[in-house]
């Protein structure tokens, strides 16, 4: 036994004791990364069994922990406790969100290390995202010295260099902060931190899906609807049209529960031209037309990825734009009479392809409609059909 070489081996996390590791040579450091997602399901599995594969629970824990074994063991642990047995975690609906016991006191742990007057900044730097952005903490926090805050924060294990960009090693970190705040002080940090991003970027289409957030926790829901309506601009321009379908849908929200203004409309009416030309009723300043374009925004969005049909909700739309009367139902009448048109057409096809061999049947080569042609198999044809240049005439 005295000559057999022995193994030592130890584990430790470096965020806790960064300078744990001696200098050796003889020591060799083997760092573990975040688990994958196949990695995580493997671990769910070994826990909880066969059902521990289920894909909504794997995306849940690689969602609420990032990969982190100790995470994934704690909001595992967690859902036991809500479903009365570890059995059960993967039988009945999921959550949307887990804090854990053992998470919630590993991350305040970590906030604790941090001084009073940092935690302010940091909690400004919870609001703006998981990327620190220097150039908007320096608007917010003048006097910071930021080299200085980095050091004290990277320090306590809160804030880590990844992909070139200081962020948070968690994202639990940063809801912990903001679940901290009051709810006033969480407003006026929304509004404060949307001020500063139309000061630092006053130009910049890039941020109009953050400042509708940020006004949106700042409770200022008029500015909020025009970067809202943008966001859903620009992402239907990209093809996006699920976030373009979200932002139009809260433009909505907003517009209907202003309300329709007390005031009329101020557009000029001049007599007979108003029934010629409906432009003439079209006032774009009014709520009503703008209540009515995003409608027809929102349907366009919807239509897009095959989710809703496509005439019906922008001929409403359009209608309750140009206030014509009776718009509305031949807007409908005529979204009926195209979908009878289409079945109409897919049953003519498949009768033509089911008669491919009319040709050898007698079928004649005329350009005329049935009615007219002078085919003895044309007889049987009604009047009404007609059949296209150049195609057979078949009865």
């Amino acid at each position: 036994m005295t000559t057999l070489p022995v193994v030592l081996l130890a584990s430790f996390r470096d965020d806790e004791a960064p300078g744990l590791p001696p200098p050796s040579s003889h020591a060799r450091v083997l760092r573990l990364e975040r688990l994958k997602a196949a990695d995580i399901g493997a671990l769910s599995e070994a826990m909880i069994g066969a059902r521990g594969r289920r894909p909504e629970l794997i995306r849940l824990l690689d969602r609420e922990t990032e990969g982190l074994p100790f995470f994934i063991v704690e909001v595992v642990r967690s859902l036991a406790e809500g479903a009365s047995g570890l059995g059960r975690v993967a039988q009945g609906p999921l959550p949307e969100r887990v804090l854990a016991g053992g998470i919630q006191r590993l991350v305040r742990r970590r906030l604790d290390r941090v001084p009073a007057d940092a935690v302010r900044v940091l909690e400004s730097a919870a609001i703006i995202g998981r990327v620190v952005d220097a150039g908007l903490l320096a608007r917010l926090h003048p006097t910071l010295a930021f080299d200085e805050w980095i050091g004290i924060c990277a320090g306590a294990s809160v804030l880590e260099l990844r992909d070139q960009s200081w962020q948070f090693r968690h994202d639990k970190l940063r809801e912990q902060l903001l679940a901290d705040l009051a709810p006033e002080a969480l407003k006026n940090a929304h509004r404060d931190v949307a001020l500063a991003i139309e000061a630092v970027h006053p130009d910049g289409d890039q941020h109009v899906t953050a400042l509708a957030h940020h006004w949106s926790g700042a409770g200022d829901a008029t500015r909020e609807y025009g970067y809202a309506r943008r966001a859903g601009e620009l992402a239907l321009q990209t093809g996006a049209c699920r976030e373009a379908v979200r932002h139009f849908g809260r433009s909505l929200e907003i517009l209907r529960d202003q309300g329709e203004p007390a005031r009329r409309s101020a557009v000029r009416r001049s007599g007979w031209r108003s029934f010629v030309d409906p432009n003439t009723r079209l006032d774009p300043a009014s709520r009503t037309f703008e209540l009515g374009v995003v409608e027809a925004r929102l349907a366009e969005a919807q239509f897009r990825p095959g989710r809703a049909e496509p005439l019906p909700r922008p001929l409403h739309a359009l209608a309750r734009v140009l206030r014509v009367p009776g718009a509305a139902g031949r807007a409908a009448r005529h979204a009926r009479d195209r979908a009878r048109d289409r079945r109409a057409l897919r049953s003519s096809r498949r009768s033509v392809s089911a008669r491919g061999t009319s040709r050898r049947r007698g079928a004649c080569r005329c350009r005329w409609p049935p009615s007219t042609c002078g085919s003895p198999r044309s007889s049987s044809t009604r009047s009404s059909s007609r059949h296209s240049p150049g195609r057979w005439c078949v009865s």
